[in-house]
Order: C-alpha cells, then structure tokens, then sequence
C-alpha cells in the first residue's frame, strides 16, 4: 500500500499496483513528522552479471520491494550529513510511522539491559476465561 504508480486509477477506484508505462512511481514514506510522497523511476541498478542489486522477491515480475527500496534510499540520502551521520531516519519509522525510541545501553550490564526492557514494556497476561461447552 506504499507504492504508486502515476497513473490515473480514476474516483471510487480501489488501489490496485499496476504498473506505469513511463516508469514512474509514488512512494509513500513517514519522515520528520508526515507523510511525505516520494518519486522514484522503474530504472534497477544491476551488478555486471545483469542482477538487480534491490531487495527483491522469488517472483521476478515482482518491482514493489525494489521501488520502496529505492525510495528509502532517496530518502536516507536526503538525511546523510557531513559527519556521516544518519538523523532522524529509521524504516520501520518510514513504513509504518510509528516513532523508534533509541536508548544508549553499552554501558549497561545484561541484567540492567533486561530490568530496563522490562521496565519499558507492557507486561502480558493470559485472560481467565472460562469455557463452556457449545459457546
């Protein structure tokens, strides 16, 4: 449900992927507080034996997994400073628009690790329910 074809699908119409005769597609990421549109071409870099060099699929007719690549990508070069450093940028953060939460935990022991997660963490518990038969 993130890539796009340019194409007009037309009013009331189901999103369906098809594929864009030029060769140009909308990827829909969350970055730096919304969701944004990205652009990206059909175009798939390939190493010299002719293989796509993007994540893709056992299918080979599958583009999706290699066009929201290289709309990742295009958005993580936006985000690279001077410094080397990537800001702001996670993809689970990008794909689904949840925030990602980074702690510094190097320094801690594996208890303090285990006793911080459990403290940060929902504590799940089995319902009691009690069943009744022909329900």
């Amino acid at each position: 449900m993130h890539v796009y074809s340019l194409n007009k699908a037309g009013k009331g119409v189901q999103h369906r992927p098809i594929v864009n005769p030029n060769g140009k597609y909308v990827v829909r990421l969350y970055f730096l507080g919304s969701w944004r549109y990205i652009v990206v071409d059909d175009t798939i870099p390939v190493n010299p034996n002719g293989l796509p060099l993007l994540p893709r699929t056992a299918n080979g007719h599958e583009l999706w997994p290699m066009l929201l690549s290289k709309a990742l990508l295009k958005l993580c070069s936006v985000t690279w400073f001077r410094n080397r450093e990537i800001v702001d940028f996670h993809p689970v953060s990008c794909l689904t628009g949840w925030v990602c939460l980074r702690l510094e935990i190097g320094y801690l022991s594996p208890q303090d690790k285990w006793d911080l997660l459990r403290k940060y963490t929902d504590h799940f518990e089995w319902e009691a329910k009690t069943m009744k038969h022909g329900t």
